[in-house]
């Protein structure tokens, strides 16, 4: 596949990967090149919930007329997915991949891995965990037990149990500074309140955009009353607070990656 073709898809794949996941997948790296990213998947249901677990993908030269070699991270307890005891690479095995079609894209390929933590398929295990003799009811009990940090078949698994995830968009990022500017949370987006799950994608972005609006106004009339009280300038208060954003702020994903396809780009030329 041409890198334009590559560079087209795997945008529509940043643009889509929160909607089409209600959520549950994000991109978090990819190269320059694009012939790899990474992925991180946060079930929010299912026996998995509310544990993380990264993939990284990875792209042939041949890539789509070959699959893509898939490789989880995080050690996990599935029967479809290998990957302890420092095996973690080309580690997951799901029907989309071993029967792979080129018609198959990037979206497709997240969508699968998202499939497996809802779907497992107990009966063609990978991973040399399980038997055919092991019951529904033991592998239930198995994968609570490796979330929590506890021991499975004599392998000892970290804990991988966090509090319900979000979308945390705020005027600075750390904790501290938030606590700090009076601006604690934002709208959940990731896994959201029932209104915000009802209003859908493209609404939420809304209410992400105006719980931010609202934030940064607090937060400037929060460090307002604290320049007053010091004896600070306004010309000093506002360098301050760009100097925090610039800082801290994150890059939005789809800009970062059209700047890195044009520096590719400029330096193949």
């Amino acid at each position: 596949m041409s890198h334009k073709r590559l560079a087209k898809q795997f945008h529509r794949l940043l643009k889509n990967i929160v909607s089409f996941s209600d959520g549950q997948a994000e991109v978090i790296d990819f190269s320059d090149s694009l012939e790899d990213f990474t992925v991180r998947i946060c079930p929010s249901g299912g026996l998995y919930k509310n544990a993380e677990f990264i993939f990284k993908v990875e792209l042939d030269e041949r890539y789509p007329t070959l699959a893509p070699t898939v490789s989880c991270e995080t050690p996990i307890y599935h029967p479809n997915i290998d990957a302890y005891e420092g095996n973690l690479y080309d580690n997951v095995c799901v029907n989309i991949l071993t029967d792979w079609s080129p018609d198959v894209d990037l979206e497709g390929v997240v969508q699968a891995l998202l499939f497996l933590f809802y779907q497992p398929n107990l009966d063609d295990p990978l991973s040399e965990m399980f038997t055919a003799t092991r019951t529904v009811k033991e592998y239930e009990d198995n994968v609570k037990r490796s979330l929590e940090g506890g021991i499975v078949d004599g392998f000892l698994f970290e804990r991988n149990v966090h509090d319900e995830k979000r979308c945390w968009k705020t005027v600075c990022g750390d904790k501290s500074t938030r606590d700090r500017k009076g601006c604690a949370v934002t709208v959940n987006c990731c896994r959201g309140d029932d209104q915000t799950k009802r209003a859908g994608a493209s609404d939420c972005r809304g209410l992400v955009a105006a719980e931010e609006s609202a934030c940064e106004q607090s937060s400037t009339q929060a460090q307002s009353v604290e320049s007053r009280q010091n004896g600070e300038s306004s010309v000093t208060r506002l360098n301050k607070e760009n100097r925090c954003r610039g800082r801290t702020r994150r890059r939005d994903p789809v800009k970062r990656f059209v700047s890195r396809v044009l520096n590719f780009t400029k330096a193949s030329i």
